[in-house]
C-alpha cells in the first residue's frame, strides 16, 4: 500500500479485555480505506500483544502494525506510535474504546480533499457513549486560527477528537508530556491548539465512542500525583487562554473557569488533602485579565473565590455520603448474588 492518508495509533498495556472490540471497530470503521492502524504494546504482561498479532493475520484486507517497547507508561507509548506511524495524519484511540462504522473511510475521504489546503488539525465532534456514534461530515467549515474551538462543550480538550498533521507534529516538535500520569492528553491538546493554525472543524463527525473506565488513570494514581498533575495542567491551560486574543470572546475564560470547579471537586470528592486542595485553589486562581472583560453574572460568580470555595467545601462534605451510597450499593449487589 502506498503512504496512507490516516493513521489510528493505539497504545495498549494489559488490554487483553478490550482490544479486540477496539480492533473490530477500526476494522468496521477503515474497510476500503487508505489507512493503517499502528498499536504499541507498553509493556503488557498479559496477552495483549499476541491478540493484536492474531487480529492482525485474522484480517490481513487492513494494515495492522505492533510495536512492542518496555513499559513507560501511555504517554511514551502514543509518542512511539507517532514516531513510527506513516499516515500523513494521525488519529489516537484509546484501546478500550471504540469508532463508529465507517468513519475511518470517511474521513480519509475527507482528507484526500483537503491536499491543497492541508490544515494542521481536523477537529471531530464530541465524544459520545453508546450507540449514538455516528461520522457525519457534512457542514464542515476551515478555520484560520483554533480559538473558536475552545468550548467545553464540543470537548475541545479531548484528544481522540482531533486528528494531527503528522507534518505539522514533527515541525513544531510536539510530543504528549511524558513525566505526567494524569491528564497528559489535555496537556498535549493545549500545546498543540498553541501551536496550530489552520483547522477543519467537523462538528457533527461524532465518531468516537468512549467506554466506562473501570480502571481509569484517575482510579490508579496516587493522591499526590492527582495534584501534582492538576497543577501542571492548570499552568498549561492559563497558557492557553492568555493565548486567545480576546478570551472571553472565544470561550477560553468560561473553559478555564469551568475546568476549575471541575477538578476542585474531583480532588475534593476523592478526599484529597486540604493542602493540597488549597494548592490547587492557589495555581488555579484565574488571570487578572479575565476580570478586565465584560462578563455575565453566571462568569462573576465563577470568578469569585469565596463561591469557589464554599463549592470545594460543598464538595468535601458530600464524599462521606458518597462513599456510603457505594458501600451500600456493593452490599445490596453481594447480598442479591
Amino acid at each position: 500500500m502506498s503512504t496512507p492518508l490516516l493513521s489510528i495509533i493505539i497504545p495498549l498495556h494489559n488490554g487483553e479485555a478490550t482490544i479486540d472490540r477496539c480492533l473490530q471497530s477500526v476494522a468496521e470503521a477503515a474497510a476500503g480505506a487508505e489507512a493503517e492502524v499502528v498499536v504499541v504494546d507498553d509493556g503488557s504482561t498479559d496477552s495483549s500483544l499476541l491478540r493484536v498479532q492474531q487480529f492482525a493475520a485474522a484480517h490481513p484486507d487492513l494494515t495492522i502494525r505492533s510495536v512492542h517497547t518496555a513499559h513507560r507508561g501511555v504517554a511514551a507509548a502514543r509518542n512511539e506510535a507517532l514516531r513510527v506511524a506513516a499516515g500523513q495524519y494521525v488519529w489516537p484511540v484509546d484501546a478500550d474504546d471504540r469508532v463508529a462504522r465507517g468513519s475511518v473511510r470517511q474521513l480519509c475521504s475527507t482528507i484526500a480533499a483537503l491536499q491543497a489546503e492541508q490544515p494542521d488539525l481536523i477537529k471531530l465532534g464530541a465524544m459520545v457513549r453508546g450507540a449514538q456514534a455516528e461520522c457525519d461530515v457534512s457542514h464542515g467549515r476551515m478555520l484560520d486560527s483554533p480559538w473558536p474551538l475552545l468550548d467545553a462543550r464540543n470537548g475541545c480538550l479531548d484528544h481522540t477528537t482531533y486528528i494531527y498533521r503528522c507534518g505539522f507534529v514533527v515541525e513544531q516538535g510536539l510530543g504528549y508530556p511524558e513525566g505526567m500520569s494524569l491528564l497528559e492528553d489535555s496537556v498535549w491538546v493545549a500545546e498543540v491548539l498553541m501551536a496550530a493554525s489552520r483547522v477543519l472543524y467537523l462538528p457533527n463527525a461524532r465518531c468516537y465512542e468512549l467506554s466506562p473506565r473501570r480502571h481509569s488513570a484517575w482510579q490508579r494514581a496516587e493522591r499526590t500525583r492527582h495534584v501534582d498533575d492538576v497543577v501542571a495542567f492548570f499552568a498549561v491551560l492559563k497558557r492557553l487562554c492568555l493565548s486567545a486574543p480576546d478570551a472571553c470572546q472565544c470561550g477560553a475564560q468560561r473553559l478555564y473557569l469551568r475546568y476549575r470547579y471541575l477538578y476542585a471537586r474531583v480532588l475534593s470528592v476523592k478526599g484529597c488533602a486540604w493542602s493540597d486542595v488549597a494548592r490547587l485553589r492557589k495555581a488555579s486562581r484565574p488571570p487578572s485579565s479575565f476580570f478586565d472583560q465584560r462578563t455575565g453574572l453566571s462568569e462573576r460568580l465563577l470568578q469569585n473565590g469565596v463561591c469557589h470555595w464554599i463549592f470545594t467545601l460543598a464538595c468535601r462534605m458530600a464524599r462521606p455520603v458518597v462513599d456510603r451510597v457505594r458501600s451500600w450499593g456493593s452490599t445490596e449487589k453481594e447480598a442479591r448474588l
